[in-house]
Formats: structure tokens, C-alpha cells, sequence
């Protein structure tokens, strides 16, 4: 049977695990929903620089099992995510 996790959490400039690594995880869906701070994404030590940029409004959609971790550009922006799993 498919289950799902959601929540929100506020972002700052260091990053973050949004959710660990889960290895029955399907999937993992992320939405910035701050009106004008962009956020990055990725696995591992995320910075500006290797991460995927969300901007304002934008959300991913991963299929992965690895961890997820994010950052802020500035200030504490909230991601919402979505997971879902076996």
C-alpha cells in the first residue's frame, strides 16, 4: 500500500535535509512557496551553485531515494513537500 508524508519547513542560507534518504521512497515532490526568494535543491551540501533553483512559486518533482536537502538564496523562505513511499 502507497503512502504519503507531507509537511513544510522553513529554509534558511545553510542548508538542509528536507527528508532523509528512504529506500522504499517513489517519490518526492517540492514547491517553493515564497513569493520572491528563489530556494536550491539537490543531495548533500546544497549552495547556489550546484543545486537546482526553484524560483518563487516553482516546485520538482523527484524520483529518488537519495536525501533531499535544500537551501535559501537569503532570509527563511518555506518549502512544501510531498512524499510519497511504500
Amino acid at each position: 500500500m502507497t503512502k504519503i508524508l507531507n509537511e513544510q519547513l522553513a529554509l534558511s542560507v545553510t542548508s538542509a535535509t528536507v527528508r532523509p534518504a528512504r529506500g522504499n521512497r517513489r517519490s518526492i515532490v517540492l514547491k517553493n512557496l515564497d513569493g520572491g526568494i528563489t530556494i536550491y535543491v539537490g543531495t548533500g551540501t546544497i549552495t547556489s551553485a550546484n543545486g537546482m533553483e526553484l524560483k518563487p512559486g516553482e516546485s520538482i518533482e523527484l524520483f529518488t531515494t537519495d536525501s533531499v536537502d535544500a537551501i535559501a538564496a537569503s532570509g527563511t523562505p518555506t518549502v512544501a513537500y510531498i512524499e510519497e513511499f511504500d
